[in-house]
């Protein structure tokens, strides 16, 4: 499964790299581009009154409570890391994705721009619906055989997605779950439930597809899910990680309270025609984090962790020590790496801020 989506990944760089460059040259370039549309709309932050859903300080504060979540707990990138050769090697394929997921902002929502600016010029037809943008980009602009390849890009993101999240569910079922009721269970039966639960989870992902119709984008349905899924276990990760205090009993109330919680704000939200709600979802996010991590600190300190020699060694003495160690070989140590991917995160937010 990892061959196959690294090679379906060089596949969709390359092909959403020609939608972006055919789009650049057809209007005439970045500069044609910055003239063609609004000031604001190359911007990245924007106010409240500007985009009521998604203001600048919510991007400051719900987005690292869904990133910890993602890049640290979530199975599918955890899967991943695990199945590394070492500690180096897992410490830099995901610093390496980092850079890659910056590609996203130019490979998908440039063209967008370009498509709009466009329009504005002339040069193409108005679409329908915002869903049609891509696909009205990839009919007038790319050559025959270029559609093709973009086609199996696009199919290749689907099957990539579909089969990293199919993946870690019937993993962590079979072996988290089934396993430790059926310790016993041969390595055939475990494939035999894997394979049902793989079933299953799917028919459940096709029932509820009707439902991403609720949100304006089938974007904005998935991180709203997100950010009512990730505060608990974002809170259990950090701190369990980073204080010695944290305690199994406090971890177990955070999620199960934490998630409660989190169900009840995204009943909230989904009805908030009827209920008033108006948080956005990347502020119920940092303020269902504070909220478990007050439920973590409070429940630690009455019932507190007693480490045994095992569990000591998991946790950090003091934060610092994640950055001790020896040099890795060349540029290529993590410390440095992770410097640098800070460092071009922070040029792309001033430059496009």
């Amino acid at each position: 499964m990892v061959i196959t989506e690294s090679v379906q990944a060089v596949i969709l760089i390359l092909g959403s790299a020609c939608v972006l460059g055919f789009g650049l040259a057809k209007i005439g370039g970045w500069g044609a581009l910055v003239a063609a549309v609004e000031p604001v709309k190359l911007t990245v932050l924007r106010t409240a009154a500007e985009t009521p859903t998604l203001p600048w300080y919510a991007v400051f504060l719900g987005y690292p409570v869904i990133g910890l979540w993602y890049w640290c707990a979530d199975q599918t990138i955890v899967q991943r890391v695990l199945g590394a050769k070492d500690e180096r090697n897992a410490r830099l394929g995901p610093l390496f994705t980092g850079f890659i997921k910056i590609l996203p902002v130019f490979l998908f929502v440039l063209p967008g721009l370009i498509a709009y600016g466009l329009v504005r010029q002339g040069a193409l037809p108005a679409p329908e619906s915002s869903a049609d943008v891509y696909s009205l980009l990839v009919n007038n602009l790319l050559p025959a055989g270029l559609k093709g390849i973009v086609a199996a890009a696009l199919l290749a993101a689907l099957m990539s997605t579909v089969s990293g999240a199919l993946n870690s569910i019937a993993t962590l079922f079979t072996l988290d779950i089934y396993k430790r009721w059926r310790p016993k269970a041969s390595e055939r039966r475990l494939t035999l439930v894997g394979r049902v639960v793989t079933f299953l989870a799917m028919a459940v992902a096709i029932l509820w597809s009707p439902m991403i119709g609720h949100f304006q984008s089938l974007f904005q349905g998935i991180t709203a899910v997100i950010c009512y899924i990730a505060p608990p276990i974002t809170a259990v990760f950090l701190w369990g990680v980073l204080w010695r205090k944290a305690s199994a009993a406090a971890a177990r109330i955070t999620l199960m309270a934490g998630s409660a919680l989190g169900l009840a704000v995204f009943l909230l939200d989904w009805f908030k025609a009827t209920t008033g709600w108006n948080v956005p979802s990347m502020m119920a996010t940092f303020y269902l984090f504070l909220v478990c991590s007050a439920v973590l600190i409070a429940v630690s300190l009455v019932k507190p962790h007693v480490h045994t020699e095992e569990s000591a060694r998991l946790v950090w003495a003091r934060p610092a020590d994640a950055l001790r160690g020896p040099w890795g070989p060349g540029l290529l140590d993590y410390r440095l790496v992770s410097a640098v991917l800070f460092l071009v995160m922070v040029g792309l937010y001033v430059f496009f801020g």
